[in-house]
C-alpha cells in the first residue's frame, strides 16, 4: 500500500484520495492534509471489480479489451448489473444479451457496477481531490462513472499503469542514498543520528545527515552539528577523553 500512495503522489501531490483498479484487486487510498496515509481499504478476495473482471466481460461480448471503453460511449441506457461476482456476472451477462440488450449498455453498466464497488471500499466521505490510478484507467468511460458515482472530478494519474512500480523505485532510492550517508558516517567515525534511527523515522535521519529539514515539518529547536563528537542533535558538550577535531576512538562506534 506504501508503494502505490509513493507513486502516485510523486506523480499528483496534491492528492487527497487515490483509487487503484489494478488486474486482479481494487483499492482506495485516503490522505490526510500532510500527505500521510490515514486510512485504506482493499477488495483481494477476488477479481470483482478489477480488470479480470473487465475482461471476462470483453470476451463474452466478443470485443477486444481496448475496445470495450469505446463500446459503453455507444450506451443509450446502461443494463444494471446486479452481481459483482465474475461467475455470477457472466450468467447475468448472457441473460442480458439473451433478452437483446445492447452490448454497449451493458459495458456501460459494468462500468458501473465497478464504481459502485469503489464507492463501498471509500465509505461515506471522500475528500477531493481524487486521483485514479492502475490499468484500468485506460479503459475509457471509467473515469466517467467514477465521477457520476463520487459526484467530484476525478483526475487520471500520469502513466497510471505504473505508480505501482514507481512507489518500490522511490522507496529505494532513499533508502540507497540514507545506507551511502550512513556507512560514510561510520567510516569516519563519525557520531549517527540515534533517536530517529530508533523511531525508523527516515526523513529525519536524512535531515539530520544533510542539514536540510524535512519538508512540511517545523525545524527543530536545536541545530545540526556534524563537527563535534557531542552527537548531531542537541547542545554542545565537551568531547569524550581521546575523541579530537570531531572523531571519535573506532572502539567507541558501534557497527550497523
Amino acid at each position: 500500500m506504501r508503494t502505490r500512495f509513493k507513486g502516485s503522489r510523486s506523480l499528483a501531490p496534491e492528492v487527497r484520495a487515490i483509487i487503484e483498479i489494478g488486474g486482479q484487486d481494487s483499492k482506495f487510498i485516503t490522505l490526510e492534509d500532510g500527505g500521510r496515509v490515514r486510512d485504506f481499504s482493499i477488495n483481494d478476495r477476488c477479481a470483482a471489480g478489477s480488470g479480470r473482471f473487465l475482461e471476462v466481460v470483453a470476451a463474452r461480448l466478443g470485443v477486444d479489451l481496448s475496445t470495450l471503453g469505446e463500446l459503453s460511449r455507444d450506451s443509450r441506457q446502461a443494463a444494471l448489473i446486479s452481481s459483482m461476482c465474475v461467475v455470477f456476472a457472466e450468467t447475468e451477462i448472457i441473460g442480458l444479451l439473451a433478452e437483446g440488450i445492447a452490448p454497449a449498455d451493458i459495458a456501460a453498466g459494468v462500468q458501473n457496477a465497478i464504481a459502485l464497488r469503489v464507492t463501498a471500499l471509500a465509505g461515506r466521505t471522500v475528500t477531493p481531490p481524487v486521483c485514479f490510478t492502475g490499468g484500468v484507467t485506460l479503459q475509457s468511460g471509467m473515469v466517467r462513472a467514477l465521477e457520476t458515482v463520487f459526484a467530484c472530478a476525478v483526475h487520471v494519474s500520469p502513466l497510471p499503469q505504473y505508480t505501482g512500480a514507481l512507489g518500490p523505485a522511490i522507496l529505494a532510492g532513499r533508502r540507497s542514498r540514507l545506507d551511502r550517508l550512513l556507512h560514510s558516517r561510520v567510516r569516519a567515525g563519525l557520531h549517527l543520528p540515534v533517536a530517529p534511527l530508533l523511531a525508523g523515522d527516515t526523513a529525519k535521519v536524512l535531515a539530520a545527515l544533510t542539514g536540510h529539514e524535512p519538508p512540511n515539518r517545523r525545524p527543530p529547536e536545536t541545530s545540526v552539528n556534524s563537527d563535534t563528537c557531542s552527537g548531531l542533535i542537541g547542545p554542545r558538550r565537551p568531547p569524550p577523553p581521546g575523541c579530537s577535531a570531531g572523531r571519535i576512538p573506532r572502539h567507541a562506534t558501534t557497527p550497523l
